[in-house]
């Protein structure tokens, strides 16, 4: 009898999870169980593994950053139910935003475009001279060439006119 209903070591079954815990240990379960329902600040009720998610997407009392923050809006939380509505009101701002942020990029992709043109022609004229001197070296790589090419046949020339001066003098 007392195994079955007094012991505090007995197993039970959680009634969310079905996880098989000991009476004793059941009510420190609960606190923690991920399948244990919660109930969020906006009164959805979940299962507790189930409320990182909700408040990251769907909680519509989660304050959340204006997407037009990054832009200048001076609102950077807003509870996502209210969000529709701020930007409905603040359309005209926000647009004024975007196009600020759009010249600037402009502007300054403009002078990117400048600068890349000016790198582009020095860097065409810098090719231009090392054609050039490459083409100067290979001329010089040739004569040099030529040159030792006729040195190597002197050589041998001076050789055989030696080699003939040593038999005749035999």
């Amino acid at each position: 009898f007392h195994l079955k209903t007094d012991c505090l070591n007995r197993e039970t079954r959680c009634e969310f999870c079905d996880l098989s815990i000991a009476i004793k240990n059941l009510t420190e379960h609960l606190l923690m169980c991920p399948a244990h329902p919660v109930v969020c600040k906006c009164r959805r009720s979940m299962r507790r593994d189930e409320v990182k998610e909700h408040i990251d997407r769907d909680c519509e009392l989660t304050e959340i950053e204006c997407p037009y923050a990054k832009y200048g809006c001076k609102i950077r939380k807003i509870p996502r139910k209210d969000l529709f509505a701020h930007k409905k009101k603040f359309y005209i701002e926000h647009q004024d935003m975007l196009e600020g942020k759009y010249d600037k990029l402009k502007e300054k992709n403009d002078q990117s475009v400048l600068k890349y043109n000016l790198l582009m022609g020095k860097m065409t004229e810098k090719i231009s001279e090392l054609v050039q001197k490459q083409d100067l070296l290979e001329g010089k790589y040739d004569q040099l060439k030529d040159e030792n090419t006729q040195l190597v046949q002197e050589h041998l020339q001076m050789k055989n006119n030696i080699t003939k001066l040593e038999h005749e003098q035999l």
